[in-house]
């Protein structure tokens, strides 16, 4: 099974700080009801279960940046 979400947040918002960029949990209701769920995907022995999430990072990333942090969201979040 493989899950496709798309919505107008990832489940972390980025803040830029301290000449880097900040990853926090997104605010909200979608995220905090899939968060169990998504996690639960991940230990499933049924079948191989996967997720993406696709939507917005809550600013706007410079393009010399955006490489990097696709990579951290596409390991840390399936984003």
């Amino acid at each position: 099974m493989r899950l496709l979400i798309v919505s107008n947040r990832l489940p972390v918002t980025v803040k830029k700080g301290n000449g880097g960029f900040l990853m926090g949990k997104s605010a909200g209701g979608l995220v905090s009801g899939l968060n169990d769920f998504l996690a639960s995907l991940k230990v499933s022995s049924a079948e191989p279960r996967e997720y993406l999430w696709i939507g917005w990072p809550g600013i706007s990333i410079d393009k010399k940046y955006r490489k990097a942090l696709r990579q951290k969201f596409q390991n840390d979040y399936n984003a």
